[in-house]
């Protein structure tokens, strides 16, 4: 469980303590509902609907949405910065239209003002943008192969049409539709692959 200490944001209980009268306690696992009240601490309560906490950093922090679907979006291929697209404290919602804030005593979920969803969207865009070119340097050396196989003659290892394919699909991406929001873009397939790859 978190607690707030003083109205600051909620934490794991330290484990160091100190009560009204002076007295250290230590070891959290050991503190009463009454000491830890004493010592200033205050639960976070109940959190909201549609609100999660999720560790990051060694932190917590809440977040609006399916926070196991966003937790798996970061654990995947590229390594990307949870809090770079968050901004001190405030956590976007996974469909780019809420946050959730501490107000001293309690978390609420607020709407984004018009200025918070395009900064949003410039970071969400920003971060797909570096995900789509680590895929397209992961592949980019199957076109230098296919040209150096050709040149000598020999029969291609790739077919050449489905790595362009899924190369540009890569590169098509900031013009669909639902761009730049992660679980609104279809990402292409590596149908290139061979058996021995997949």
């Amino acid at each position: 469980m978190l607690y707030s200490y003083k109205g600051e944001y909620p934490k794991v209980l330290p484990e160091r303590i100190v009560l009204s009268n002076g007295a250290i306690r230590t070891d959290s696992s050991t503190y009463t509902e009454e000491e830890i009240a004493d010592a200033g601490y205050v639960w976070m309560g109940e959190l909201p609907d549609n609100v999660g906490i999720l560790l990051n950093n060694e932190e917590y922090v809440a977040v609006v949405g399916n926070v196991n679907y966003r937790k798996n979006f970061f654990e995947e291929d590229v390594e990307v910065d949870l809090l770079s697209i968050f901004q001190k404290g405030i956590l976007y919602d996974w469909n780019y239209n809420q946050k959730v804030v501490w107000d001293g005593s309690k978390f609420v979920v607020e709407d984004l003002t018009p200025e918070e969803i395009q900064m949003n969207t410039e970071l969400y865009a920003h971060d797909v943008r570096v995900k789509r070119d680590y895929y397209v340097s992961d592949e980019v050396w199957r076109v230098d192969r296919h040209l150096s196989e050709v040149r000598q003659g020999i029969t291609p290892t790739d077919d050449i049409v489905l790595v362009d394919k899924y190369l540009q699909g890569l590169r098509d991406l900031p013009t669909q539709e639902g761009f730049p929001f992660h679980d609104n873009i279809v990402w292409p397939q590596r149908e290139f692959l061979t058996e021995d790859e997949s």
